[in-house]
């Protein structure tokens, strides 16, 4: 096994070496990060060594980064191991389990195929290699997913990690309930509204003071109640701030406040976008799935090429003047209350 990087790109204050894994300690952008090369033992008993070696390597530097990555020899699922011989050993894949859990690194969703090792035969297959890495380095290096490239004499595929900023452009509003709780935002939408003023047709009135009242929400929780994910990602540095002084207290019982957040995490990148399977192959990068998409439904609802049924020589009613105006006239407080 080895490591190799660029001399001049990091920092190296020292490596490490044990049984099943050789690593590196860099210094990147003003704090600690463990680069980990992982080739785990085929047993049972001396993968179960390795994961503790490394739970206590983690536990005595909880203020330093982890990226692990390479042949952790084991699945955390039976689904990720399909062929024939293939004995699911449950304690080892619980034991895997665990050790990312203590670990409180992250399987980062995998693309470009599910399994990363084939037996020689073909007939057998299993997702072997992987990263794990924890959610702050995720968040710093900006990580899409982790992707399986193609093997080749090898019965091993390359893994890779993709890092990049995506902008999908603008992003649609939405409605926070959390704002019904602040006991000024009932009245403050009553007097928005009412101070809005336009002229036109009824359905023209109404888009125009519902987008004039989505910035003026905009507005109000930026300079009022105060920007929702800035809130967030500040009770997320307090509680990386007490990481070290907690475990000195609970120990193990430090996972149990930082799950939830790492589950949020994991459900966000699990939905984010980043490469789609088209016709002709994988899409990846903003305006091209963008295209996909759109050609996706644009060829979905398009309408087909036939004859439609022509109403000549029958006698139908029209709309005199009157329902015309009708139709016309500004919306009553009463319809729009029912409708909504």
């Amino acid at each position: 096994m080895e490591i190799l990087w660029k001399k001049d790109s990091l920092v190296v204050n020292y490596s490490f070496i044990g049984p099943g894994y050789v690593g590196i300690n860099i210094l990147w952008h003003g704090y600690n990060v463990n680069l980990v090369n992982i080739y785990a033992p085929c047993s049972v008993s001396l993968r179960r060594e390795l994961w503790q070696t490394l739970i206590d390597r983690r536990t005595n530097s909880l203020n330093e980064e982890w990226c692990l990555g390479g042949d952790f020899n084991e699945v955390s699922s039976s689904e990720e191991r399909i062929g024939e011989g293939t004995y699911h050993n449950r304690n080892g894949m619980e034991e895997f389990r665990d050790f990312i859990e203590r670990m409180c690194v992250v399987d980062i969703p995998c693309v470009g195929g599910r399994f990363s090792w084939f037996k020689d035969n073909g007939k057998a297959m299993s997702r072997l290699d992987r990263f794990l890495i924890l959610n702050k380095l995720i968040v710093s290096w900006g990580v899409i997913d982790q992707r399986i490239g193609r093997r080749d004499l090898s019965d091993h595929a390359p893994i890779r990690l993709f890092c990049g900023e995506i902008d999908w452009g603008p992003k649609p509003f939405k409605f926070n309930n959390v704002w019904l709780k602040h006991g000024d935002f009932k009245e403050f939408i009553c007097n928005e509204w009412a101070s809005l003023k336009f002229e036109g047709r009824g359905d023209f009135i109404l888009f125009e003071k519902l987008k004039k009242l989505e910035n003026s929400i905009i507005t109000w929780n930026r300079e009022v109640f105060g920007w929702i994910d800035l809130s967030v990602n500040k009770e997320v540095e307090k509680i990386n701030a007490m990481d070290i002084m907690i475990a000195d207290k609970y120990g193990d019982n430090i996972e149990n406040l930082v799950k939830d957040r790492r589950g949020l995490s994991k459900r966000h990148r699990r939905n984010a976008i980043s490469v789609l399977e088209g016709e002709e192959g994988h899409v990846e990068g903003v305006q091209e799935v963008k295209n996909e998409v759109r050609n996706h439904f644009e060829n979905y609802f398009k309408e087909g090429d036939f004859r439609r049924a022509v109403p000549e020589g029958l006698d139908l009613a029209f709309l005199n003047e009157d329902d015309k105006m009708w139709l016309q006239r500004p919306f009553t407080e009463e319809e729009i209350k029912s409708a909504v």
